[in-house]
């Protein structure tokens, strides 16, 4: 037999392999909104309400924001189940179910919400999460053959990230630090901050210059983190060069940009800028220039090295006392409207630094002294 048809039959089989990130994703964004939507998870009660009176419109509108958050928290939600039911479900049956699960599923969950102190079922909520799940099962059939021909989307992923499931749990790792940037009252991008849990208390007389040099070198070395983590999702030819310098900038601002719109969300519009100290931007500044320098490591390098930044970062943050500029801020004015995506940005952020040094040590291991097929590999990342 020819290797002609055997590399056409390989290369079928790649196309009509099933999304695994789609699938992973699928895996932490259901429990994230039964998490958002029925916490507290105790307290249940009867009402003697029948559970679905809440269909009966009301005439009354929450906020623009949660009405957001619901359709988009659908979408994402609705997307990841049709990609994750490819190949074997697809076309109009996929968009059926991606649209229609998701809707049955928001309706039981507002039933569900009769019976917990604190929360109103709304048809309203339920009108938002059905249209977002219809975007989304929309936008996924729509792009399921571009991301899986070999001239589209499967080109692109093989050009620009590297191959391998482990680059996709990398990905699901990298949106889960942009939800973390969410967490109110913390440093900018100070993920791993568990003072709260660990009842420290703001001390009196600390001088400013702790406060400071802690921001600085928090930002900077998550800044140096976040590239590092780039280093092993993204391909070589991603990172080489000035595309370093690109690469980090545009994390960056993509970062400032949604801790922006968090800021947005829970704060009045007045106070937009609110979260932009004086020593941010040092931090910022610093970290890029570092983040650049470390993206030119090699992939076991750039392994160990987040390792130790990382460390390093989550213990700065915990043990620098608090900062009473920071610490004793009000609660935000928005945050009883999205308490879901307050609690789910607070956990995400605090337990994201253990699930990426889980991450950085097994790619250490994969990476040995040399990763696999790289004697075999040409400049540019052709064989």
């Amino acid at each position: 037999m020819s290797a002609q048809p055997r590399a056409g039959a390989a290369a079928g089989e790649t196309a009509a392999r099933p999304f695994f990130l789609a699938r992973l994703a699928l895996a932490v964004v259901v429990p994230l909104i039964v998490y958002a939507s029925l916490r507290p998870f105790s307290g249940w009660r009867s009402t003697g309400r029948h559970p679905f009176a809440y269909l009966r419109p009301t005439g009354e509108f929450g906020s623009p924001f949660d009405a957001l958050l619901n359709v988009a928290g659908y979408f994402v939600l609705a997307a990841c189940l049709v990609l994750a039911l490819y190949p074997r479900v697809r076309g109009r049956a996929a968009l059926w179910l991606g649209l229609g699960l998701p809707a049955l599923g928001s309706a039981l969950v507002e039933a569900a919400q009769t019976y917990l102190p604190g929360r109103q079922p709304s048809l309203i909520d339920l009108i938002t999460n059905t249209l977002g799940a219809m975007l989304g099962a929309a936008l996924a059939v729509r792009c399921t053959p571009w991301l899986t021909d070999h001239r589209g989307g499967r080109r692109w992923r093989e050009r620009w990230l590297q191959p391998g499931r482990f680059t996709e749990v990398g990905l699901l790792l990298l949106a889960a630090w942009f939800v973390g940037v969410f967490a109110q009252r913390t440093l900018l991008f100070g993920s791993g901050d568990i003072r709260g849990n660990l009842q420290r208390e703001v001390v009196a007389g600390v001088p400013a210059w702790v406060y400071a040099g802690s921001e600085v070198f928090v930002v900077a070395a998550n800044v140096v983190v976040l590239a590092l983590l780039l280093r092993w999702v993204l391909a070589d030819r991603a990172v080489r060069g000035m595309a370093a310098l690109g690469v980090v900038a545009l994390a960056v601002v993509a970062a400032l940009v949604a801790r922006l719109v968090a800021q947005v969300a829970f704060w009045p519009l007045a106070a937009a800028w609110q979260w932009v100290t004086p020593m941010a931007p040092w931090g910022v500044a610093l970290g890029v220039a570092l983040a650049t320098a470390a993206m030119h490591a090699s992939r076991r390098v750039a392994a160990l090295l987040a390792l130790a930044v990382l460390v390093a970062a989550v213990a700065v943050v915990n043990l620098t006392p608090p900062d009473p500029l920071l610490w004793q801020q009000p609660t935000p004015p928005r945050q009883r409207l999205l308490i879901g995506l307050a609690l789910v940005a607070r956990y995400v952020s605090k337990a994201w630094p253990l699930a990426a040094a889980v991450y950085f040590v097994l790619a250490w291991r994969r990476a040995g002294p040399r990763l696999p097929g790289d004697e075999h590999r040409a400049p540019g990342g052709a064989r």
